[in-house]
């Protein structure tokens, strides 16, 4: 998901622990099934950047909230080119 009309790191990180928090209430009748979620973030703060050089920041994000473990998120961080 994109969200347009802001740039701001924090106001993601809280929408982000919105959408894993609604995910993991997900139930399936009669199954045991859980979902979880996985968010990559990456703000465009400025520079030019073009949708594609954004959405593959936030899929490497993603990617590396699924190794630290279910229902995480990880922003992309420009300066350094790393994620926290």
């Amino acid at each position: 998901a994109f969200m347009v009309g802001t740039s701001d790191r924090k106001v993601a990180e809280t929408r982000a622990e919105l959408v894993i928090d609604a995910v993991s209430k997900v139930k399936f009748d009669a199954s045991s099934l859980q979902v979880t979620c996985s968010v990559g973030i990456a703000v465009c703060g400025g520079e030019a950047m073009d949708f594609n050089q954004l959405f593959a920041r936030a899929d490497k994000a993603m990617y590396y909230a699924k190794l630290r473990g279910k229902d995480e998120f990880v922003v992309w961080q420009d300066e350094a080119e790393q994620m926290c």
